[in-house]
């Protein structure tokens, strides 16, 4: 039987299942089974959910649990009445923030920086302990090197000083490159965020990409292609679908729709305004899917996640021939990239 384990601190809502998750786990435990090391505190009520991956699955199950003192599990059974609504979209104040997208479950990278002055802090939700990176290049790419451009920037990203920043939010593992796919514009060109998920569902599905939930799917859209509130409110965005556990994001290439809005500059290291300017979307967008998945864990008083507080800043930069500016060099290849948020000093940096 296909189990899935949520652990809640304190009480555990059916109708709001984000609100005081700490951690969940799918198949660590082994094929179909959950598992997962957290380390409990004295004087808190632990709330372990377990559930099945589809509702006509049903039966008896085992739990094993160890640790270096002596606790107690006390059974509870939850059943949900016919006909009720579960809510799958993140609960509390930051679900859907004054002047971002007010789609549920989506962070939007906006158009300026944010506040640097509220400091962030840990809200208790999980983080993608060990990232994968899993890329579906959707539309039409045929002659645009932007595909070699960003994928080498994603197999290198893990081991950049950059990253380390990121790593310092629960300590998670280097983020490193699955692999990719392709779509040729089976949601069409003009597309929702349910579609953005049905595109990474059949990407799953047909076995192009595998499940996995330590992974993050991005879904990276031609130049002829628009989704919800692209070049006017976003130009990326991050969310988790929470009943299959899946993260995803997605990101447009802005070269013909609105360069000046989701491009820092006009010209770029790499002669792809587009796919150069999508590099520090994705690069926001992961940094904040790994330390914010179900936007519960890292953010601000104001609701603004890692990257958002350094979006559209870029620390010291160098000058190219051509009239463009990078600041980083990864497998030997020139990016300009946005600042990432340093935990210990809480503020911009790029290391």
């Amino acid at each position: 039987m296909d189990t899935i384990g949520y652990l809640y601190e304190n009480s555990f809502v059916a109708s709001t299942p984000l609100l005081n998750l700490l951690f969940y786990n799918y198949d660590t435990g082994g094929p179909v089974k959950f598992g997962f090391t957290y380390y409990l505190s004295s004087g808190i009520t632990y709330i372990l959910v377990v559930t099945t991956s589809s509702t006509d699955v049903t039966g008896a199950f085992s739990i094993l649990a160890s640790g270096p003192s002596e606790f107690t599990l006390t059974l509870i059974v939850i059943t949900i009445p016919t006909g009720t609504t579960i809510a799958t979209t993140a609960a509390g104040p930051c679900a859907a923030k004054p002047g971002s997208i007010v789609i549920a479950d989506i962070k939007a990278i906006q158009l300026e920086p944010r506040s640097l002055s509220p400091p962030i802090v840990y809200h208790r939700g999980p983080v993608v302990s060990t990232p994968v990176v899993y890329v579906i290049w959707y539309g039409n790419w045929t002659g645009n090197n932007g595909t070699t451009l960003i994928e080498n920037f994603l197999r290198g990203l893990g081991s950049t000083p950059w990253w380390s920043i990121d790593r310092a939010y629960n300590n998670t593992s280097p983020i490193r490159f699955g692999r990719s796919t392709s779509n040729s514009y089976s949601q069409g060109k003009t597309l929702t965020q349910a579609d953005i998920f049905a595109i990474v569902q059949q990407a799953i599905t047909s076995s192009a990409l595998p499940r996995d939930t330590n992974g993050i799917y991005f879904v990276l859209t031609s130049v002829d292609c628009t989704a919800t509130y692209f070049c006017t409110q976003a130009c990326g965005w991050h969310s988790t679908d929470f009943q299959s556990g899946l993260i995803y994001s997605w990101i447009g290439n802005p070269e013909q729709l609105c360069p000046r809005s989701c491009s820092y500059q006009q010209v770029s290291p790499n002669g792809n305004v587009g796919a150069d300017a999508m590099v520090s979307v994705i690069a926001h967008e992961a940094a904040e899917a790994v330390s914010d998945p179900y936007l519960n864990a890292w953010f601000d008083s104001n609701c603004d996640e890692v990257a958002d507080k350094c979006a559209w800043t870029f620390g010291t930069t160098t000058a190219l021939s051509n009239g463009a500016v990078y600041n980083m060099v990864v497998n030997n290849v020139k990016y300009l990239v946005q600042q990432n948020w340093r935990l210990a000093t809480q503020d911009c940096g790029m290391s």
